[in-house]
């Protein structure tokens, strides 16, 4: 896999020119308009942002010195009812808590005393149209993208009945043709050949595809296929949560392979750890079937079932019986005829 670190390796920071450039993509644009480049380099190091709330009334104390700060509406009101002086105290007390950057939200216009101090302190200060809760969100959004791991695999993504399945395995072993044949099943090619991964939340792995080869395959023999064109519009899907990683081995008669599914193995991907199933390939074995009882069986465990750990513990009971497992007699259901052959 190919990691791309977001901003530092190993840190969760980005700086405010960063978050800047990810909000290009945003619908209404977020305008510097003070704090020099000292503010495009301002390192923030939380994935969220902060209402100024409560410290307008000078009460900074809860103010986090590396998290982007927002003035709403209230907030800007509250700072039209203020003398000159009192003003200028207020924002300077702001100011000099050390937060990165300041997002004066619902059009409104920053005071000229904010302008100054954003400039003198380089504190980046950042106006814009929206009100806040959209801002919020873009900008929380924004941040995600610069400060979340990201990476890439060469795998095949399918939807196969609502759970992401990433399937890997050395080139050559077959990933593209288990892909398409689930495809045949009615299930949803996500991407093939190169899988782009990154953490959309703490905990939540999403893949996706590149453009250049969207809804597209490559199938040895055949070349190159559209299965979007093929199978119709219901056989893609843009982008999907990744919930597990199913590698295809090549088959050795003296390999060790899980037998009871009792032990779960973790694969981390982009910071995220998902599940990992290796399954061995080898001729006769339909690797489309396995996989969707792969997936059949994960939603039952994440709806409480676990096949593998009832049937041991009735393994366990059993054998603390001390009951003669040939002994068809012992536990004979209810209306059975002992000793029947049928």
């Amino acid at each position: 896999m190919v990691e791309h670190a977001p901003a530092e390796m190993g840190a969760l920071n980005t700086t405010v020119g960063q978050m800047i450039a990810a909000l290009g993509a945003a619908p209404l644009a977020f305008d510097m308009v003070a704090g020099g480049v000292g503010g495009f380099e301002r390192r923030i190091g939380q994935l969220t942002v902060q209402r100024l709330g409560v410290a307008m009334t000078g009460f900074v104390e809860h103010l986090d010195h590396d998290r982007v700060q927002v003035m709403g509406r209230s907030e800007s009101g509250f700072l039209r009812t203020l003398a000159p002086e009192a003003e200028r105290a207020l924002l300077t007390t702001l100011i000099n808590a050390g937060f990165p950057a300041l997002v004066v939200t619902a059009g409104h216009t920053p005071p000229d005393a904010v302008l100054a101090l954003c400039d003198e302190h380089g504190c980046a200060l950042l106006r814009t149209d929206l009100e806040s809760t959209e801002a919020t969100a873009q900008l929380n959004w924004a941040l995600s993208r610069c400060m979340l791991p990201r990476g890439s695999q060469h795998a095949v993504l399918v939807d196969v009945f609502g759970v992401g399945v990433l399937i890997t395995g050395k080139a050559g072993i077959g990933k593209s043709e288990v892909g398409l044949e689930l495809v045949t099943r009615g299930h949803r090619l996500v991407a093939d050949d190169l899988v782009l991964l990154e953490q959309e939340a703490p905990g939540v792995l999403v893949g996706t595809c590149p453009e250049l080869t969207r809804h597209h395959m490559e199938i040895r023999g055949l070349g190159i296929i559209n299965v979007r064109d093929l199978f119709g519009a219901a056989s893609v899907r843009d982008r999907k949560r990744v919930e597990m990683v199913v590698e295809l081995v090549e088959w050795d008669p003296t390999g060790h392979y899980e037998r009871l599914g009792l032990d779960t193995r973790q694969r981390s991907l982009a910071g995220v750890d998902v599940l990992h199933i290796a399954l061995p390939a080898r001729p006769g074995r339909s690797m489309s079937l396995l996989i969707e009882i792969a997936s059949r069986n994960h939603m039952l465990q994440l709806g409480g079932t676990h096949s593998a750990r009832a049937f041991a513990e009735q393994l366990d009971l059993h054998l603390a019986s001390g009951e003669d497992p040939w002994d068809r007699t012992a536990r004979a259901p209810r209306g059975s005829r002992e000793g029947s052959s049928e």
